[in-house]
């Protein structure tokens, strides 16, 4: 069965989930002290609409806090834990890939391009929080969708391009050419008339001196 881009999508996720994990931990844990961090986490997860888990030690947390989880606590608490280690860029990748998650959970689909930017953009966060191995994983999406991009180019160039033998026929075939099926005025033929006289002159019609042609009703 072929990867759809939801599934490209999902292994980036995946791959968010992991990197960003033990960084968020790490840069809480600088900022609030003891296990105070870990309360601070599950304070800045809960919601109306979300309760966080309880959260005792770091297993725990990277075993139940999900990529939007990780997200959300960098959007939160970007001034006051991370805004001294990343920069501008990186927190407008966090907003990026917050909108993208939950297109994702949403089931929307993607287009190529639209995958390409969450993985390439994934991959600049990734590699910004110090997770290579999963930001190679976000690489390796974002390449495989430029190398469907060209192969796609490619077939639309050579449909382009093709030969006139291969272009479709749009008459019949076995059809004579019609210069060998009407026949022209014989001052046509004979390349006699003159281009100005080709139309009726309704005045030599009115005078009756016009030719028989035009100016007999019969």
């Amino acid at each position: 069965m072929a990867k759809s881009n939801r599934d490209r999508v999902s292994e980036i996720m995946d791959a968010l989930r992991e990197g960003l994990g033990p960084f968020v931990l790490r840069e809480y844990k600088q900022i609030y002290k003891g296990a105070r961090y870990l309360q601070e986490i599950e304070l800045t997860l809960n919601s109306n609409i979300y309760a966080a888990p309880h959260l005792p030690d770091d297993e725990t947390a990277l075993a139940k806090v999900d990529v939007q989880g990780w997200l959300n606590l960098m959007a939160r608490q970007w001034n006051d834990v991370f805004k001294n280690r990343l920069g501008k860029s990186e927190r407008s990748f966090v907003e990026e890939l917050r909108e993208a998650r939950n297109d994702w959970a949403h089931q929307k689909s993607f287009t190529n391009d639209e995958a390409y930017r969450i993985a390439d953009t994934a991959t600049l966060l990734l590699k910004a929080v110090g997770a290579p191995k999963q930001a190679q994983i976000a690489r390796d999406v974002a390449n495989e969708l430029l190398r469907l991009r060209f192969e796609a180019e490619q077939k639309d160039s050579k449909k382009s391009t093709a030969p006139l033998s291969e272009a479709p026929m749009t008459t019949s075939p076995g059809l004579r050419p019609w210069r060998l099926v009407v026949k022209p005025h014989p001052d046509v033929a004979s390349g006699r008339y003159i281009q100005a006289e080709f139309a009726a002159d309704l005045a030599q019609v009115v005078q009756g001196r016009a030719d028989p042609e035009y100016g007999d009703p019969k």
